[in-house]
C-alpha cells in the first residue's frame, strides 16, 4: 500500500498574483508584451514616479547651472578663476555628499518609521536649512547647511 501525500490547498489570499491581474498563462505569453498587462493604476504610478525623478534631477541640473555665476558672486570680487573653480568643486562634493548620504539615512528612516513621517521630517530640514543660513549662519559654515538640505532633498 502506498501513500500518497495530499496536494497543497492554495488559499486565494495567499496568491501571487493580486485579484483583477492578468492571468497567468496571459502573462506569460510571448505573444503579449509585457505593457499591454499594466493597468491605468500601473500606469499612473509609473508617470508619478517618472515626474518625481525628473524633478528631483532638475535640481541638480539647475545646481551645475547656476554654480559658475553663484561662486563669482559669493566670493569676493577679483577672486581668480582658479579658485572659483575650486570653491564650485566644494560646492559639489558639499551637495552630492548630502544628497548620497539623506538618501541611505532617510530610505532606511522610511522603511522603519513610515514614508509620510519621514517625509515630513526632510521636508521641514530641507525647509529650515533652506531660510536659515541666508542671516544667522556665518558664511563659513554655510556649505555644510547645504550639504544637510541636500541631505533632506
Amino acid at each position: 500500500m502506498t501513500q500518497t501525500s495530499p496536494q497543497p490547498q492554495v488559499n486565494a489570499a495567499d496568491s501571487a498574483v493580486p485579484p483583477g491581474a492578468a492571468p497567468l498563462d496571459r502573462a506569460l505569453s510571448p505573444d503579449v508584451p509585457w505593457w499591454r498587462l499594466l493597468e491605468r493604476y500601473h500606469w499612473f504610478v509609473f508617470v508619478v514616479a517618472a515626474l518625481g525623478w525628473l524633478f528631483d534631477c532638475l535640481d541638480q541640473q539647475l545646481f551645475i547651472l547656476t554654480r559658475p555665476s553663484a561662486m563669482r558672486e559669493l566670493l569676493p570680487a577679483g577672486t581668480p578663476p582658479d579658485a572659483l573653480k575650486q570653491y564650485a568643486v566644494y560646492a559639489t562634493f558639499f551637495f552630492l555628499t548630502g544628497w548620497a548620504t539623506g538618501g541611505l539615512f532617510f530610505g532606511v528612516l522610511g522603511d522603519r518609521v513610515g514614508r509620510a513621517k519621514t517625509m515630513l521630517v526632510t521636508i521641514l530640514m530641507y525647509s529650515i536649512c533652506t531660510g536659515l543660513p541666508c542671516r544667522w549662519i556665518r558664511p563659513a559654515l554655510r556649505p555644510w547647511w547645504r550639504c544637510i538640505r541636500h541631505a533632506a532633498a
